[in-house]
């Protein structure tokens, strides 16, 4: 069996060169069934679902045109959607609202925001957005701040002054987490600098994120028509093997109907040199998994390998 090859940077960010990308063959798979499933039949699941994520690499740009079409299809089916977005931190709900309401076009909005510093490929995400503001979508800031991420992550949960722990939800849970934190502390050892001791902070900060992720995603549904589906647009990262934000807002919204979609990497990752000499090469076999005892995700989009030589 052979193993798997996790290559991943901070934020499960990585890079994809896609200018010279050629169509390739995909199928999707139903991870529960075991077994091919057709497009059609998986929108007309979503439709009966309350939340629906939609896991990505976040630069690859497959991954955001598949987002679209799977939008696209449920709002034709389901017209209630709103969209939760993993990319724009929830201090920026204000600019998103103005956006949602054709106050801002895509660039005023991204000025506003000041994404291209805070989210380097923020123009992945326009075609999605613009959609969601032409058939009046609601869009949601999902996100917590990015500096109290960052601090977390340095310093753990309890340097955090009062005022910075007053952006985040009150309840944050992560010290019964186990199954998450076994699984990322494997994927997390990717990071050169990182230490089993230095692992815990990191994980607070990724639970903290996915609970600012779920509390205002949950706050946004209720605010929205029973019937009104929430889509997810983050980091796989977040929701692996129903783990991340799932849970936590099944906790905040009571059990509900919810699906996992994911789309291979296919080969289309590309490190920056840079990126290469901040992480190291690490190999997580199916043993090294089995404890999880469930699929990464319910629909996963199978797609042909690169052809590109280079491709890692």
């Amino acid at each position: 069996m052979k193993p798997l090859l996790f290559v991943l940077v901070c934020g499960f960010v990585v890079s994809l060169n896609a200018s010279h990308e050629k169509k390739r063959l995909s199928l999707w798979v139903d991870l529960y069934q075991g077994d091919v499933i057709t497009f059609p039949t998986i929108v007309h699941d979503l439709s009966r679902s309350r939340v629906v994520y939609l896991g990505e690499t976040h630069r690859i740009a497959r991954h955001h045109e598949w987002q679209l079409k799977i939008i696209k299809s449920l709002h034709k089916q389901h017209s209630q959607l709103l969209i939760g977005l993993e990319q724009i931190e929830d201090v920026y709900q204000k600019p998103l609202d103005q956006f949602n309401a054709g106050k801002l076009d895509f660039s005023q909005l991204a000025e506003e925001i000041e994404w291209k510093k805070r989210w380097g490929n923020y123009p992945s995400y326009q075609e999605i957005l613009d959609f969601a503001q032409k058939n009046k979508i609601p869009l949601v800031a999902l996100n917590a701040k990015q500096e109290v991420i960052r601090k977390i992550g340095r310093k753990g949960l309890d340097a955090l002054s009062p005022e910075e722990r007053s952006l985040l939800p009150q309840e944050i849970q992560w010290e019964n987490d186990t199954l998450y934190r076994r699984l990322l502390n494997k994927i997390l050892m990717v990071h050169m600098p990182l230490t089993e001791e230095k692992l815990t902070p990191v994980f607070q900060a990724q639970v903290s994120r996915d609970e600012a992720m779920a509390e205002n995603l949950v706050e946004a549904l209720k605010q929205q028509d029973p019937k009104t589906i929430g889509v997810v647009i983050a980091g796989s990262g977040h929701m692996n093997y129903g783990l991340g934000i799932p849970p936590r807002v099944t906790r905040r919204l009571g059990e509900h109907a919810h699906r996992i979609l994911f789309f291979t990497n296919s080969g289309d990752l590309h490190l920056t040199q840079e990126e290469v000499k901040m992480t190291r090469k690490i190999e997580i076999s199916q043993d090294d998994l089995r404890f999880l005892q469930r699929p990464k995700c319910d629909y996963l989009l199978v797609t042909e390998a690169s052809a590109d030589p280079n491709s890692n």
